[in-house]
């Protein structure tokens, strides 16, 4: 009998954490997104590192906050990397209801990114499906990582013409945009051991970007998320 009601209190007890856990990510959710409708980029950094600390990712678990509309707006963790560079998290705001498609060209709108050098990892897949929705890949509620890697613009074929100049190959263009502000960290918060969300190479290199389906294989633990490598 007294085990019995020592199972019910704990129970209470893990219900009321869980309550209070849901709260505080509610108005963090919300302290975000007015940071990002302001334009307040060092404060939405701040807040979304407290999230992920929180372990507000796209799991269908307690701590998570799902988000069963897919016309409401949510916020993203957005991670940029060509062969050089990587940024993120970047706070980006996407509708669970979108396409591949339209993702692509909201990027190419605000960054100048052409959307044929764009790739999309959601998830833990490849996006191939242009016309699939991001929900479609588990993207339905703020906190989840989204990865956008660059592939190398084609070289355009030189005109064969009288005029020498014109066989002349143009060079690369460099289209990692500069104007993305960098992730301020709050040394106020514990990091959380291990990660939450992996580095940006360690995801993006577990893929074969030119291969249509790419699959990212079951955790070994929490530390080594990722194993393989790209290679473009």
């Amino acid at each position: 009998m007294n085990a019995s009601k020592g199972s019910l209190v704990l129970n209470q007890m893990k219900r009321n954490n869980l309550m209070a856990d849901d709260t505080r990510v509610a108005q963090i959710m919300e302290q975000l997104e007015v940071a990002i409708a302001y334009g307040q980029h060092k404060r939405a950094a701040v807040l979304a590192k407290e999230l992920a600390i929180r372990k507000v990712a796209c799991t269908l678990n307690r701590s998570g906050i799902p988000n069963n509309n897919t016309n409401s707006p949510i916020i993203a963790y957005l991670y940029i990397e060509d062969r050089h560079t990587h940024k993120g998290p970047i706070p980006f705001q996407v509708y669970p209801s979108m396409s591949v498609n339209m993702l692509k060209l909201k990027v190419e709108k605000e960054f100048s990114i052409p959307s044929d050098m764009q790739k999309w990892i959601l998830g833990k897949t490849l996006a191939t499906n242009l016309s699939a929705s991001l929900a479609t890949y588990g993207i339905t509620c703020s906190g989840c990582p989204i990865f956008l890697y660059l592939l190398p613009e084609e070289p355009k074929h030189a005109i064969i013409a009288d005029n020498p100049q014109n066989n002349i190959m143009p060079q690369n263009e460099e289209w990692f945009p500069n104007d993305i502000p960098a992730p301020i960290l709050d040394n106020n918060l514990q990091p959380l051991e291990p990660l939450l969300i992996p580095e940006t190479s360690d995801t993006i290199h577990a893929f074969d970007l030119h291969s249509d389906t790419n699959v990212i294989p079951e955790e070994v633990d929490n530390v080594h998320f990722f194993g393989n490598h790209i290679s473009i």
